[in-house]
């Protein structure tokens, strides 16, 4: 499908009364990894795909006919695997990010197994290529790329979704998983299982028979139009992605990204974190709680930090439309996002975690992929630190599908009031340790009183920030402090931004230099010297022939080796030192 710029910022429509759209998120992996993990794969032709209500949800049962294995237990001849999302009568279920299959279409298939058993497809859309036959005669396979809502990652030190092939030749393919299998032998005893166990009993409900696999969406909430803020709640239980260290917070990440698209101007659109709530969670059946949470119920294929890694759209229903800017909408009932509950390193940046929350809950919105490579709704995520920031292209589509009232500013609903606050402080000074700090941050528009709060990261051990937003103290250790802050205006409007402490050692100060040229020693006192110091004599950074020795005791250092070793001139000639501590520099003392 060919993306469109998010001025009009829609989806393909498809006429059913229920339907739920979701965004995926997913890592860039190579084709030895995708062999390595998958618990098989198989070539064959799609042959039937059929939809029907399974554990309260809509599934597709997609069947091939495998003609070849080149990886697992399985066999050849009748195989079905199992997908969520699908279409039953006027009802569906639609995850961005499907595998596409098409009856009478060859395809290879990497599998996996689900929390239940049964066959799906590996990494989604990952896990998916198309056969067809090339030029040269030969069998050629090309990479289903998960059409609209899709964005993949750069994996940390490996691929980029540039880096991934587009196209091979199915014999490389079979080249690859051969020797993968050659060094990493599938641990699998028994056969899998071909079909899922419900698939051949007898049914009753309703089914849906379809050529295609395929459903995308138009879709926007109705609540800002009569000025209704749209809570969103996040579950927080088993979020463990490693990395070392406590977890960042979903609620807090959450919490910035519901602020970023609700301080748009000209934008009837706000949204609000309802806090942590743990009786939901997941993507599957409609439970009417819009949360971000982890993967609870195993619906997310693939294991870790590997491929698939978030998941977010909303279940709506065309049984109530809106025309906005000349495009008819259907009515958002619940948005979900969900993230990969396996250990997945990635989500322990907390700027990182804000950038794919954000992106997600733009899907949630009703917003597409943009054209703009620098958007925050690109196809692909940044990792440039720019967290829950918005771009102009963002804010945009925010408005095209949420427009404020004539001339309003931001939403805040006429009447003369002002814009909605927006941080003015754009960097932080450094601070020295053992020496007082003060930072005072500043907010433009907004209707006072403001309220600032600390929203992730770590201040300055000895530093602290009031709810005016002020920071002070006097720090005690050196380092840099990366954390991000909130403003919060009367009218509960907010905004949110990362920033940055260096605290510097304090710098060395010489009260003493002397050389003694029986015992070719020189010694130098003073204040905030470390072991390991620098030291430059006579502008030239010198090495002496012996590690100098430190007294901690008297804030000294003694330097052996003749006035040539330590680029010492004579006496009468005189000569300058200056002492170097952690980057930081002592005045120049001559003696």
């Amino acid at each position: 499908m060919k993306k469109i710029t998010l001025a009009g910022a829609v989806l393909c429509v498809l006429a059913v009364l229920g339907v739920d759209a979701r965004a995926t998120t997913a890592l860039a992996v190579s084709i030895e990894e995708q062999a390595a993990s998958a618990r098989a794969i198989v070539v064959g032709r799609c042959t039937k795909i059929e939809s029907r209500y399974y554990d309260g949800s809509i599934v597709t049962y997609i069947t091939l006919d495998v003609r070849d294995v080149l990886k697992g237990r399985v066999s050849t001849g009748r195989l079905v695997v199992r997908q969520p999302g699908g279409l039953v009568g006027e009802t569906g279920h639609w995850i961005f990010g499907s595998p596409r299959f098409d009856v009478g279409r060859d395809a290879a298939v990497f599998l996996a197994t689900n929390g239940d058993g049964a066959l799906v497809v590996d990494g989604m859309f990952l896990g998916n290529f198309f056969l067809e036959k090339g030029a040269d005669g030969r069998d050629w396979l090309r990479r289903d790329t998960g059409g609209e809502g899709v964005q993949i990652l750069p994996k940390k030190g490996g691929l980029t979704a540039q880096e991934m092939p587009a196209t091979l030749p199915l014999d490389d393919l079979r080249a690859t998983v051969a020797r993968v299998v050659s060094k990493t032998p599938t641990l699998d005893i028994d056969d899998l299982p071909q079909v899922p166990p419900e698939y051949d009993q007898p049914f009753e409900g309703e089914s849906g028979v379809t050529p295609s696999f395929s459903l995308l969406n138009r879709c926007r909430w109705f609540e800002p139009d009569t000025g209704v803020v749209v809570p969103f709640y996040s579950n927080s239980t088993n979020f463990q992605p490693g990395g070392g260290g406590a977890p960042p917070s979903i609620g807090a990440a959450l919490t910035d990204a519901l602020a970023s698209w609700s301080s748009v101007p000209e934008c009837s659109l706000r949204l609000s974190y309802g806090g942590e709530d743990t009786n939901y969670c997941g993507w599957g059946p409609a439970d009417g709680k819009t949360m971000v949470s982890v993967d609870c119920r195993n619906e997310i294929s693939g294991e870790a930090c590997r491929s698939i890694i978030a998941i977010g759209g909303g279940h709506y229903t065309t049984r109530e439309t809106v025309v906005v800017n000349g495009t008819t909408f259907f009515k958002i009932k619940e948005s979900d996002v969900a993230l990969q509950d396996g250990y997945c390193d990635y989500f322990q940046d907390p700027v990182a975690l804000r950038e794919v929350i954000t992106h997600e809950v733009g899907h949630c919105i009703g917003l597409g992929h943009s054209e703009d490579r620098n958007a925050n709704m690109a196809g692909f995520i940044h990792n440039d630190r720019r967290g829950a920031t918005l771009t102009e292209d963002d804010k945009n589509g925010a408005r095209f599908i949420y427009p404020g009232p004539s001339g309003g500013g931001g939403g805040g609903g006429g009447g003369g009031e002002p814009d909605p606050p927006a941080i003015a402080t754009s960097t932080l000074p450094d601070a020295t340790v053992g020496f007082t700090y003060t930072a005072q941050f500043a907010v433009t528009n907004g209707k006072e009183p403001f309220a600032w709060t600390l929203t992730s990261g770590t201040l300055p051990t000895g530093v602290a920030m009031s709810g005016s937003g002020l920071l002070s103290g006097a720090p005690t250790l050196p380092g840099t402090f990366q954390f991000s802050v909130r403003v919060t205006d009367s009218l509960g409007r907010v905004d949110g931004d990362f920033f940055t402490i260096r605290v510097k050692v304090p710098p060395p100060a010489i009260a003493a230099a002397s050389y003694r040229t029986g015992k070719k020693t020189l010694t130098v006192s003073g204040q905030h010297f470390e072991a390991g110091a620098q030291f430059e004599i006579n502008g030239i950074l010198t090495v002496p022939p012996k590690p100098p020795v430190f007294d901690a005791t008297n804030g000294s250092f003694t330097l052996k080796g003749s006035r040539k070793k330590l680029n010492l001139r004579k006496p009468r000639d005189g000569n300058t030192i200056v002492v170097i501590v952690q980057g930081e520099r002592s005045q120049p003392f001559a003696f």
